[in-house]
């Protein structure tokens, strides 16, 4: 009985000394953690390479989509070209990768694009310990800017010419840039023995006769530059003309008359006199052409806006005398003649000669319309724009671009586009 004792306790003794099977334990527990860290490392290696990936597309999807909004298109079809591009990055099957994200933010003044998205990574091997997904968030933002310098801006984009020099005109824009979004051999023109001066000549198409451009500031005119966002597309008709009464010109005195503010319709206004204009009034021009029929005759007004619709056009051809100031601020700031882009008849054009009396403040913005800017047109100390669909200038000018406070909008050749984020 005592061997059988002894013989089981040696049994129980060997037993507890021998390490093999607390090894096994051992090894076992402690593989869980090692596993688990190491599948968590697995799986954020993976999920950062998502990022990488989701960022890029972001970063090159923003760029893209601020050079299309720096060059005109519609702000809804840029948003939409930053929701395909990154629909089509992460919705690759088989990557266990989802996003979401806001459509894209745009500001008003349209100078940046920014977008944000939200995703998740499915995980693999920290799936087993509970971690079944990581989540991550990227976001971009591409800014770009103008040198806002410029006065005269050709629309296009059919127009057979952009900005035309003919003739032996010369234009001195006194310090402020040419711009042309003609994208064709004849953007911005210098024909006979025409001269053009400014601070900078930009074009989407090419430039002719470089040798008659002199450039101020830029060390020379570049063609076949991206195009410039239109600054004056949100300006539109909201009035209902239509429903207005017509005015009729008021005679004040022998050479004088008054146009009252409000809609004319009916017969054209030829003007051989003096026009007055009320300060502060909105003039529609309803298919009525507005004439300074001589050129000793003179218009006047200060914080105005003519407006020309259903074909009404302008013009003082004979040289007459326009001194007009546009207003600087509510709806019509820093307008001073607006062409209605849904009325214009295709063949619009609006022509302008001036005299060395003559001071246009504000902006001649035509986006349907061709004008012909001819004559002597010396506006000192003002701030005269042209944005139209293609501009011919045929006599000496001196477009001056002093627009501190005269309320119209900055525009100029773009910068380059970088990213902010």
């Amino acid at each position: 009985m005592a061997y059988r004792d002894n013989a089981s306790n040696r049994q129980k003794a060997g037993f507890l000394r021998d390490r093999r099977g607390n090894v096994t334990i051992i090894a076992a527990v402690t593989m869980f953690p090692i596993m688990a860290v190491s599948g968590l490392a697995v799986d954020f290696r993976t999920t950062q390479n998502r990022i990488d990936a989701v960022q890029a597309a972001l970063d090159a999807s923003v760029l893209a989509a601020a050079r299309a909004l720096q060059q005109g298109e519609p702000i809804a079809d840029v948003k939409q070209d930053v929701a395909d591009v990154m629909t089509k990055i992460t919705s690759v099957t088989g990557t266990g990768l989802t996003c979401r994200g806001d459509e894209a933010y745009i500001p008003a003044d349209k100078s940046s694009v920014y977008a944000e998205y939200f995703c998740t990574q499915e995980t693999s091997l920290s799936a087993m310990f509970g971690m079944e997904e990581l989540d991550f968030s990227v976001e971009a933002r591409a800014v770009y800017g103008t040198i806002a310098d410029a006065c005269i801006l050709a629309l296009g984009p059919i127009a057979p010419e952009g900005v035309r020099v003919s003739g032996s005109a010369v234009v001195n824009t006194d310090g402020c840039s040419v711009v042309s979004n003609v994208a064709g051999p004849y953007s911005v023109t210098v024909g006979g023995s025409g001269y053009l001066e400014a601070s900078c000549v930009h074009a989407a198409g090419s430039i002719g006769d470089l040798a008659a451009i002199n450039t101020t500031r830029c060390p020379a005119p570049v063609p076949n530059d991206g195009k410039i966002r239109d600054p004056y597309e949100d300006i539109d008709v909201t009035a209902n003309v239509s429903a207005m009464p017509c005015q009729k010109a008021e005679k004040i005195s022998k050479f004088v008359y008054r146009l009252p503010a409000g809609r004319y319709c009916g017969s054209d206004i030829k003007m051989n006199d003096t026009i007055l204009l009320d300060d502060g009034g909105t003039y529609y021009f309803d298919g009525v052409d507005l004439d300074m029929h001589s050129s000793w005759a003179s218009l006047t007004g200060e914080h105005v806006t003519l407006v020309f619709m259903n074909g009404g056009e302008f013009s003082n051809a004979n040289g007459g005398t326009v001194n007009i100031s546009a207003p600087i601020s509510g709806d019509w700031a820093g307008i001073l003649m607006y062409g209605d882009r849904d009325t214009a008849p295709p063949y619009a054009s609006m022509k302008i000669t001036g005299n060395i009396a003559s001071t246009l403040t504000g902006a001649l913005y035509f986006p349907k319309t061709d004008i012909e800017f001819r004559g002597t047109s010396d506006v000192a100390d003002a701030c005269t724009q042209i944005v139209a669909r293609s501009i011919d200038f045929g006599g000496d000018s001196n477009l001056r671009s002093k627009c501190e406070f005269a309320g119209v909008r900055g525009f100029g050749p773009n910068k380059d586009i970088y990213l902010e984020l």
